[in-house]
């Protein structure tokens, strides 16, 4: 059978991984399943298949970060919003060797005690990136899914679109907090909290105590 080298889809989360799934068989030459991603990511296999189905309105972020890491670490160029956001994209399976081998340096901050001092620098590989991006690394546990160490890659120039993941600068507290991007009305946006009990906050775009310093565009977890 000859390998597809790229494949362009479209449309909602059950197509994204219905291609993913063929783009990665056609790429290894061996049938890769829901069955084997389930199994490679530690959930139940039922989960996989309502996620193909379409049956999940609202799946779990942890869910979403899961499959989007599998796939990262397996060298193709995607992000966690692609998932969360799914838009057209082209996964080109040529060009993965390279793109894994793109190590770049990016400026490093902490998320507590955030005053816009440099602590250090941090070189990740990622395959496309702007000028703008700088690097936060998590001082503490972000339950449910990231642990103390996590490292954010932030899009300093990319806009917030609906459901993307931010850095959120608290001003009174001088320090960041990570919060997903819900789209509102006019000139305000509710900042979701990843954390169970944890309070959304109504966003403001010219709000004083809260600042969106950037997009959230790859992470590496601490495990």
């Amino acid at each position: 059978m000859a390998a597809t080298t790229s494949l362009t889809y479209s449309s909602d989360l059950s197509e994204a991984l219905k291609s993913l799934l063929a783009l990665k068989t056609n790429r290894d030459n061996v049938n890769f399943t829901p069955y084997k991603l389930a199994q490679a990511i530690g959930v139940d296999r039922s989960l996989i298949q309502r996620l193909l189905n379409g049956e999940v309105e609202n799946p779990r972020i942890d869910t979403l970060f899961k499959i989007s890491q599998f796939f990262i670490q397996d060298g193709f160029p995607l992000t966690l919003d692609d998932l969360m956001q799914w838009k057209t994209k082209v996964i080109d399976v040529q060009e993965q060797a390279i793109l894994e081998n793109q190590f770049k340096t990016f400026a490093l901050y902490q998320m507590n005690n955030f005053n816009g001092e440099q602590i250090g620098t941090v070189s990740m590989a990622i395959p496309k990136y702007s000028p703008g991006t700088i690097a936060v690394v998590s001082d503490q546990n972000i339950k449910p899914i990231f642990n103390a160490g996590s490292v954010f890659l932030v899009d300093m120039i990319k806009q917030p679109q609906h459901e993307n993941l931010v850095m959120v600068r608290v001003e009174d507290q001088d320090k960041l907090i990570l919060r997903k991007y819900l789209n509102n009305t006019g000139n305000t946006a509710i900042l979701h909290s990843l954390e169970p009990g944890d309070d959304d906050i109504k966003f403001h775009l010219n709000a004083a105590i809260y600042k969106i310093i950037g997009v959230v565009i790859h992470i590496n977890v601490k495990a």
